[in-house]
């Protein structure tokens, strides 16, 4: 009698738990029923006839199939409960109604609705919801900010975007309301060594209802970043954390103007949102010499220009170098972006070089002034050349100096001549030259020239004294 009613028991659990939560088992459990009344009615009948012929029987009543079914049903019961843990439902605020929602699912866009009355809502754990603002880059409230940096001069920029993102936290206990912000760290700026633009900006999200908290959630919300500059880095960022720590995204451009525009986009809105960086103009010296000849016997022309701002008004530069003479320490630069200044040698060793004006970078370079090998040698020889011509030519072919007081006399007479000219810019001669840049030829030729005519005015002037 215990066993059958153990029997009808089971039976009884498992008909009333198929009617509460699983109804489509309800067909199993009634052949289960009807096999385990079949066997009871054998069991009696075998009964019946062992006791008539005096036999004891041991037989019991099949339970496996029973012991199978509430297996099934208690797994079905754990996951009924994981997917109600999974699938959380929220309430619509009022502030979103007439606003478009986008629904997210698996990282694609599953579709794009409009909310017109308050309602519940229900998310998935592969599901998050993007409501569009009518208002972009709304500043941060200081009560907020201050959560996302302790530095003031980035609170006062940060900027939410234009939208809001329903999701569920990490664990699934609780949907929450994040938005973007964007926080411009600095100007796109010159860097010296490799001469280009630098720039920096970071993006957080934050809990709306919980600023202070850093909260994790599932899935991840990706961003992506288009700029018209030579590098954005990184493109696309897939965030899963409010507040700290920020992501941060680097611009480089090799020549900005004025401002860089960097557009942010979401799934929900292909059109994006645009931030300004501005740009921090700079001075730079273009494509300058890395050494020219020192003790002034080489000059050579500095090319400043202007980058990353449009000139409407002339601007003047102060340039400076120590050592190095310019010909004239300010420069002015008009709509054409750049200048040019000559700069003339002074000694040997390294002249750091600058030029500076408000409201723009310097420009600073190291140029080196090294000794003159190159003008010596074409001068020497030069010389020579000019002071065997001169004797060559003399008048008096039984008074020919020697070849080597030739050579000497028009050496030395050379060097004279071409360096008064480069280091001084005075011309020792009677004809007109003018070599407004050092070569190796012009001062062969100058020095042959003051050799030749060099020689030949002394000799004339010994002549005339005797």
């Amino acid at each position: 009698m215990k066993n059958n009613l153990h029997v009808l028991f089971v039976i009884f659990f498992i008909i009333v738990f198929n009617l509460i939560n699983h109804q489509r088992l309800i067909p199993a459990a009634e052949s289960i029923v009807r096999e385990l009344q079949v066997q009871e009615d054998t069991l009696i009948h075998e009964g019946i006839r062992a006791v008539r012929s005096g036999q004891t029987i041991d037989s019991q009543p099949d339970y496996s199939a029973v012991h199978t079914v509430e297996a099934y049903l208690q797994e079905q019961h754990v996951r009924a409960e994981s997917l109600n843990r999974e699938i959380l439902q929220m309430r619509i605020p009022r502030q979103l109604i007439d606003k478009q929602l986008t629904v997210v699912r698996d990282g694609e866009i599953e579709r794009t609705t409009r909310i017109e009355t308050e309602q519940n809502i229900q998310l998935d754990r592969d599901t998050y919801i993007i409501v569009r603002a009518d208002e972009k880059l709304v500043p941060v409230s200081p009560s907020v900010s201050r959560y996302i940096s302790e530095e003031e001069e980035l609170q006062k920029d940060m900027r939410y975007l234009n939208n809001l993102i329903l999701i569920q936290l990490q664990d699934h206990s609780d949907i929450i309301a994040i938005r973007p912000v964007v926080i411009p760290d600095r100007s796109l700026s010159l860097k010296k060594p490799e001469q280009i633009f630098e720039g920096k900006f970071h993006i957080a999200l934050v809990d709306i209802n919980n600023p202070e908290q850093v909260r994790e959630f599932h899935p991840s919300i990706p961003l992506q970043f288009i700029a018209d500059v030579d590098d954005i880095s990184p493109r696309t960022l897939s965030l899963n954390h409010t507040l700290l720590p920020l992501s941060s995204v680097n611009v480089h451009d090799s020549d900005p103007m004025d401002s860089v525009d960097v557009r942010i986009i979401m799934q929900s809105d292909l059109e994006g949102v645009s931030i300004r960086l501005p740009v921090r103009p700079a001075l730079v010296f273009e494509n300058p010499p890395p050494k020219i000849q020192g003790w002034g016997i080489e000059s050579t022309k500095l090319t400043v220009r202007i980058k990353g701002h449009t000139i409407r008004d002339p601007v003047s530069i102060t340039v400076t170098a120590n050592p190095g003479i310019f010909e004239n320490n300010i420069l002015t630069i008009d709509q054409t972006g750049a200048g040019t200044v000559r700069l003339r040698s002074a000694g040997l060793g390294i002249s750091r070089i600058r030029a500076v004006s408000p409201h723009f970078q310097d420009a600073e370079i190291d140029l080196r002034f090294v000794f003159p090998f190159p003008f010596l040698g074409a001068a020497i020889f030069g010389g020579i050349i000019g002071g065997l011509i001169s004797r060559r030519k003399s008048e008096s072919p039984g008074k020919k100096s020697p070849y080597l007081t030739s050579a000497i006399e028009g050496v030395g007479i050379g060097l004279l001549v071409a360096g008064v000219y480069y280091a001084v810019g005075i011309n020792l001669l009677h004809i007109e030259f003018d070599a407004e840049f050092f070569t190796e030829g012009a001062v062969f030729a100058l020095s042959a020239l003051g050799a030749l005519f060099g020689i030949r005015g002394i000799n004339a002037l010994k002549r005339s004294e005797q």
